[in-house]
């Protein structure tokens, strides 16, 4: 039986994705090689990769039971923002206060590793099929599909594996990041271009007590 939905990548979108759908009451497959661990030890325990999660986001993961399994030691909200803007400009500095909006935080620093965790907890406990082989393209032929009985629905998206393995889902949904075959296979054309803009992520840790074991990730 062909799944109702395919998602392709198996970051943190997509292991969010396919859960929110299995949440729904629909027969969601996972396809994708699992993410690279990110390199850490003992003496720099910190992950430089990290998400900055809007309220939405934090509804979304709370919805499928992911955001009480985050480690909150790890988890650093944002009270404060300051946009400014280029050296030398004349215009004022833009800013964001989640108490002058009356919210409880403007978005939550999340470490890759601990949100990674807590997802792939969560679609082990649901028990979602996962196929763990990258996704190829979609084959043009339907009959390139195993067939235990009957004919594939016209309905039915037939995809190809790189080890030869053929599946089928009734929509496909890749999350398979900027180079996405995905998107390739379905041939919708995109175009890359790079910001003016500069960037630099650092984990601190605070001598208060309180908060010792709470990061500060700044960002510039």
């Amino acid at each position: 039986m062909p799944a109702d939905v395919a998602v392709v990548g198996r970051g943190a979108v997509g292991l969010a994705t396919a859960l929110a759908l299995s949440r729904a009451g629909l027969r969601a497959t996972l396809i994708g090689a699992p993410p690279a661990a990110e390199a850490g030890d003992e003496a720099d325990p910190w992950d430089l990769r990290v998400f900055a999660l809007s309220a939405a986001t934090r509804a979304l993961l709370e919805s499928i039971g992911v955001w009480h399994a985050l480690d909150a030691a790890r988890v650093a909200p944002v009270y404060d923002m300051r946009v400014f803007p280029a050296f030398g400009s004349d215009r004022d500095a833009l800013h964001f206060s989640a108490y002058e909006a009356r919210v409880e935080a403007l978005a939550w620093i999340v470490e890759q590793r601990n949100l990674l965790r807590a997802l792939g907890q969560a679609v082990r406990f649901a028990g979602l099929p996962i196929v763990d082989e990258r996704f190829d393209g979609v084959d043009a032929d339907p009959r390139a599909l195993p067939q235990a009985s009957g004919s594939v629905p016209e309905s039915t998206i037939p995809l190809r594996l790189e080890g030869g393995r053929r599946l089928s889902a009734r929509l496909l949904v890749g999350a398979d990041g900027a180079a996405s075959r995905v998107r390739e296979s379905a041939g919708l054309a995109s175009e890359r271009f790079r910001l003016p803009a500069a960037r630099a992520g650092r984990a601190l840790r605070h001598r208060t007590p309180a908060s010792r074991h709470r990061p500060a990730v700044v960002r510039t």
